[in-house]
């Protein structure tokens, strides 16, 4: 995903944009080309304003959806619209995986969810976005029941030959 262009207030004539978050790396704001300056606290960043003064920005992470809400000196800045419950219980389909236990499941239930959300996000026809997750979900499910056999086939091998 591309970064965003924001227009926060007492900076409108520079170029801040934000970079949504990726699967191991979080959200993060940037100054034309330079990442932004962080704060004091986590996630929050300081950026001088047109009139001298500092605005105080956090980043305010929404579940499994990379891009955050922001806070600009205590105003609410929304980047994109949120996600509707529909897409978020969409993307989360391969959540049954989760009730069958263990790390591969977890494993395979975020990275589906990750993948499906960033592909919500995507400017893709909506038809081609509905598809496409659905696709994710099933590749999911379907991984993670391959590599579990093949799991248990090689546990099973160790434990003959033990």
């Amino acid at each position: 995903m591309t970064r965003l262009p924001l227009t926060l207030p007492g900076l409108e004539d520079r170029a801040v944009t934000l970079r949504p978050a990726g699967f191991v790396a979080g959200a993060k704001l940037f100054v034309g080309e330079t990442p932004a300056p962080k704060g004091k606290r986590r996630l929050t960043y300081q950026l001088r304003k047109n009139d001298g003064t500092w605005a105080d920005i956090k980043l305010k992470p929404r579940l499994f959806d990379p891009v955050p809400q922001l806070e600009c000196d205590g105003r609410r800045i929304v980047p994109v619209r949120p996600l509707h419950w529909y897409e978020y219980a969409w993307m989360a389909l391969p959540i049954v995986l989760a009730f069958s236990g263990g790390a591969l499941s977890a494993f395979a239930v975020l990275g589906a969810a990750h993948l499906n959300s960033r592909i919500l996000r995507s400017d893709r026809a909506l038809w081609l976005r509905y598809a496409l997750t659905g696709f994710v979900s099933l590749a999911a499910v379907v991984a993670f029941f391959i590599v579990a056999a093949l799991a248990g086939s090689l546990l099973g091998r160790l434990r003959k030959s033990s």
